[in-house]
């Protein structure tokens, strides 16, 4: 699932008027947030976090340390927890930035997860969708 070389965003390069280089970032995929009622959890290693969103290629979590995690951080063991169904993997940090709360938000790209529990993600993802949006249902 993690084949993406440009870590689930397209990134532009733009040129402001002080010369500094910006970046315009655009997702290709769907997001669905997270109720945030602890059932849907993510452990890595002996900690577990609640999951703020999640995607085809990767999840959000929030976490109360700057220091917990790095951006390009290989994480070898995480369990997600979705309505029940565990799934393993190995992820990667893609980024880690203040939430303006005093947390902060890091996205994790999963890496080498098996074909039986990506099915299962998508069929929850595609769940959660018609959920949000229920008029998309008749489409």
């Amino acid at each position: 699932m993690n084949q993406n070389e440009n870590n689930g965003s397209a990134r532009d390069k733009n040129t402001a008027e002080n010369g500094l280089e910006l970046l315009k970032i655009t997702r290709e995929s769907f997001r669905t947030p997270v109720s945030g009622a602890g059932t849907e959890t993510a452990q890595i290693g002996d900690q577990l976090f609640d999951i703020e969103n999640i995607g085809p290629s990767g999840i959000g979590i929030r976490v109360a340390q700057a220091d917990m995690f790095s951006v390009n951080q290989e994480l070898d063991s995480i369990q997600l927890v979705l309505e029940g169904n565990a799934f393993h993997f190995k992820g990667r940090v893609i980024h880690f930035s203040p939430d303006g709360a005093g947390k902060f938000l890091c996205g994790i790209e999963f890496v080498d997860m098996d074909r039986k529990s990506e099915e299962k993600l998508l069929e929850y993802l595609q769940k959660s969708r018609i959920e949000l949006f229920p008029k998309q249902r008749e489409d």
